[in-house]
């Protein structure tokens, strides 16, 4: 089954449009403390980024056409200096998609003992026993409180709402901001060179004791009323975590059968070279920086050339299934689901890493994604084990 059919996509960038793309690229550099900018540099950084952006919006045109699957362009024919920016894309696209059965059994199992893996246990037993309350308090904020405030620029009247717990061991700055100020007042202040109003929305106490009777009101949770309740709950929570870990997995393993059991495209020859030459490019700048190396470098290619060989056409298929399954399935995600996605991310992260984590929304979007995969194989499979850890 060789895919052959192809499109090709001429593109330039408006004249302005790649002037703003060089500025970008010479900020973002200088931001880097880059000690070598020069405008070969600058051209080469706004070059990647507008072929991206322009593959980036190729997609996102091609996205509305259910008829056929399209793989990453073959790029040539770049041409970039101060004064312009164009390249040739030729998109291959493979369009027979009822030739493709993906409802076949397949011989991979899921996990039925989730609950009883050895790592529930002793975390609910820890958590139980000492877990960091978070209580609103009305007195000014001190040391280890977990605040939310509003920064408003007093230049262009911008605002922004972040929540941080008061750390003077990581960030002085920031926490000599943030102590000793009181719920709902405004405060003049200066950080980072510019001048803001603060005003504190929330201050929560953190204190660290064990969930019992006595303190299990502090939960704030509407249906956790006595402490067996609460390890029910951390024991749904534990496994549900658990369930999502072990569905990403079984998902690759589905895909990996699929691969085995079904005919799916060949990757086109032209595909395959212009991933070899990648390979090869890759290993040479390795052999370039790694002053351990002293072999020969186009003999350490010539002698992997089938493991690459493989590789490549491995890949192929499974970026295939990427594409093809969800569109199969007619599988789409909501803001919803992202939101809430977002919201279980970031309880497990503790606040001050929440914003060096720099979660996107095409990562949390992929990971809905291969779940609704996952469940709709599990389902089809194994469906005793989907009624039990799915709801």
């Amino acid at each position: 089954m060789q895919t052959t059919k192809f499109i090709i996509k001429e593109v330039q960038a408006d004249k302005n449009q790649w002037l703003e793309m060089q500025k970008n690229a010479l900020d973002y550099l200088q931001k880097q403390n880059n000690p070598k900018i020069d405008q070969s540099v600058i051209i080469e950084f706004a070059k990647r980024y507008f072929l991206n952006s322009e593959i980036s919006r190729i997609f996102q045109e091609f996205s509305s056409d259910f008829s056929k699957i399209y793989f990453n362009p073959i790029v040539s024919d770049v041409k970039v200096d101060m004064n312009q920016a164009k390249a040739t894309f030729k998109f291959y696209y493979f369009d027979d998609l009822n030739a493709i059965d993906i409802n076949k059994k397949v011989n991979v199992h899921f996990r039925n003992d989730l609950e009883n893996d050895p790592s529930v246990k002793p975390f609910i037993d820890e958590y139980v026993k000492s877990y960091d309350f978070k209580i609103p308090v009305q007195r000014p904020s001190q040391e280890g409180d977990i605040v939310t405030f509003e920064l408003q620029n007093i230049e262009n009247s911008h605002s922004e709402i972040n929540t941080l717990q008061i750390d003077s061991t990581k960030d002085q700055e920031i926490a000599q901001l943030l102590l000793n100020k009181e719920l709902n007042k405004e405060y003049s202040v200066s950080f980072k060179n510019k001048d803001y109003i603060l005003k504190l929305i929330q201050i929560k106490e953190v204190k660290k004791q064990p969930i019992n009777d006595k303190t299990i009101h502090l939960l704030g949770i509407d249906e956790i009323h006595t402490v067996e309740e609460a390890k029910n709950f951390i024991m749904k929570t534990v496994v549900e975590q658990l369930f999502y870990r072990e569905l990403a997995q079984y998902k690759e393993k589905v895909y990996e059968e699929l691969i085995n059991q079904i005919e799916l495209p060949e990757p086109p020859a032209e595909i395959v070279n212009k991933e070899l030459e990648n390979i090869a490019a890759k290993i040479k700048e390795q052999a370039a920086n790694d002053p351990q190396f002293n072999g020969n470098v186009e003999e350490v290619i010539k002698q992997n050339q089938e493991k690459f060989l493989k590789y490549s056409n491995h890949n192929f298929k499974l970026t295939f299934l990427n594409s093809y399954i969800p569109r199969t399935l007619k599988l789409d995600i909501t803001q919803k689901e992202v939101d809430e996605e977002y919201k279980l991310i970031y309880s497990m992260i503790p606040v001050n890493e929440r914003q060096k984590a720099n979660i996107s929304v095409p990562n949390v979007v992929q990971v809905l994604l291969n779940r609704k995969i996952g469940l709709y194989f599990l389902k089809m499979n194994e469906p005793e084990i989907y009624e039990k850890y799915s709801k």
